[in-house]
């Protein structure tokens, strides 16, 4: 029998991100993949994430699988929330996949939160063998870039369907 994943709202997400974060009890990282949020709130969530991150002057750790996707998503945290300190970054490309190494990096820069671009299975393979020894907070997997070109080019497909049927 399959199970249906269940699909977080943007503001669900959200107040679950907020509520651990200030839990000063709070010992293993929470995990919030963008997959697990509706589609339709996924770009809401990281808009409201980032205005939080930004707002608390919260110091981050970027984790990507290449220095293109490092560099995309530093670009857009560094011109839409200058707030927020990018304390250290990483790629999979320039550090390898050693687990030890990249954990090391990412405890050593003291971030209370990870924001992970990472292919599904490499970013659920860390998670699991990690999660207890991660020093941050939250980890935020946005999942790959490949991935979100994908999803940009099927909202563009929708946003054409809907303006040619409008103009009819």
């Amino acid at each position: 029998m399959d199970t249906v994943e269940r699909k977080y709202t943007a503001k669900e997400a959200m107040q679950s991100v907020v509520e651990y974060l200030k839990d000063d009890t709070a010992r293993a990282t929470q995990v919030i993949s963008i997959r697990t949020i509706s589609e339709s709130e996924r770009k809401l969530f990281v808009r409201m994430f980032g205005h939080w991150l930004h707002k608390n002057r919260e110091r981050i750790f970027l984790l990507a699988d290449s220095v293109s996707s490092l560099q995309f998503i530093e670009q857009r945290i560094v011109s839409k929330y200058k707030g927020i300190k990018i304390v250290e970054t990483a790629t999979l490309e320039k550090h390898g996949v050693s687990d030890d190494m990249i954990l090391n990096r990412i405890n050593g820069a003291e971030a209370n939160c990870i924001i992970v671009s990472l292919p599904k299975e490499v970013e659920e393979a860390f998670v699991n063998q990690n999660r207890k020894s991660l020093n941050a907070k939250v980890w935020l997997g946005l999942g790959s870039k490949r991935e979100w070109k994908s999803q940009h080019a099927l909202l563009d497909k929708m946003k054409k369907l809907f303006s040619d049927a409008t103009q009819k």
